[in-house]
């Protein structure tokens, strides 16, 4: 993502932050790197512009948002877009020197974004806050892990927690898509008080079944001359399974369908601050 990251909807820009450091020591490293998360399958989890610079800046919250990109971390330069050959008729999308991590479990080819390095417990750069980093949010969505702080978001009960604002209205307990990774326990409040679109008291969606539905990103069309963009589509994922589409889209979402879930607020809870 040059600047902006493709296919980043506004609903789901700033609901993940950081606290801690990923479990990968790759990015102690003093470079940047690609920050690539390798190519496991998991299961699918049964429960599962710029402005003026005012002349003093103000200083940084203490908690970093994980998926939120920093500075620096654009789509990598280097990569060259083109048709590949495939088991269908029609070739897919890919990259002119691909790697195994460049793919999620299903297939589907993932904007490849640069990563800065963590320095002394910090990633560098100025944290990007209304945009998502593509690698990143895949990593919480498909592993289920808490957006906050890249931890462990499972309930004591085995359940999971999403948090909704209000304006998107309250869940009815139908089947319903999120691009939204969830967020633990002990991170909700921290979400809920720096995230402006979630609001002071959002809804607290607690999820026995997150079932990975697919990813939305840039759609691209084969032409004789190679893959030309067609739309960036932000709010409409294509579900997994769905060929010839799934292989012709660059991912930068990953998204989830839940399933028999309860709804309230956060502050019903009773969460510690």
């Amino acid at each position: 993502m040059a600047g902006r990251a493709p296919g980043l909807s506004p609903d789901s820009r700033c609901a993940a932050f950081q606290t801690g450091l990923p479990p990968d020591d790759r990015f102690r490293k003093g470079s940047p790197t690609r920050g690539r998360q390798a190519a496991e399958v998991f299961p699918d989890d049964p429960l599962s512009a710029e402005q003026s610079m005012p002349s003093q800046a103000p200083a940084l919250p203490k908690v970093i948002p994980f998926i939120t990109p920093r500075r620096g971390e654009a789509m990598d330069p280097a990569i060259r877009i083109r048709a590949v050959p495939c088991r269908h008729p029609m070739p897919k999308l890919g990259y002119t020197l691909e790697e195994p991590e460049d793919r999620d479990p299903e297939g589907v080819l993932w904007a490849r974004t640069l990563e800065n390095p963590v320095v002394n417990g910090e990633r560098e750069g100025a944290p990007r806050w209304s945009d998502v980093h593509p690698l990143r949010q895949r990593r919480t969505m498909m592993l289920l892990r808490c957006q906050v702080g890249d931890c462990p978001a499972t309930r004591p009960d085995g359940s999971r927690l999403f948090l909704f604002a209000e304006s998107t209205g309250m869940p009815d307990g139908e089947p319903m898509l999120t691009a939204k990774p969830p967020v633990c326990e002990r991170h909700a409040l921290v979400a809920a008080r720096l995230c402006p679109m979630l609001g002071p008291d959002p809804y607290a969606v607690v999820v026995k079944r997150a079932r990975l539905f697919g990813v939305s990103g840039v759609r691209y069309e084969y032409t004789l001359r190679g893959p030309r963009v067609v739309e960036e589509s932000h709010d409409d994922p294509v579900p997994y399974g769905t060929f010839p589409h799934q292989n012709w889209i660059l991912a930068t979402q990953m998204w989830r369908q839940l399933h028999d879930y309860r709804t309230c607020r956060l502050s019903d809870l009773g969460l510690a601050s």
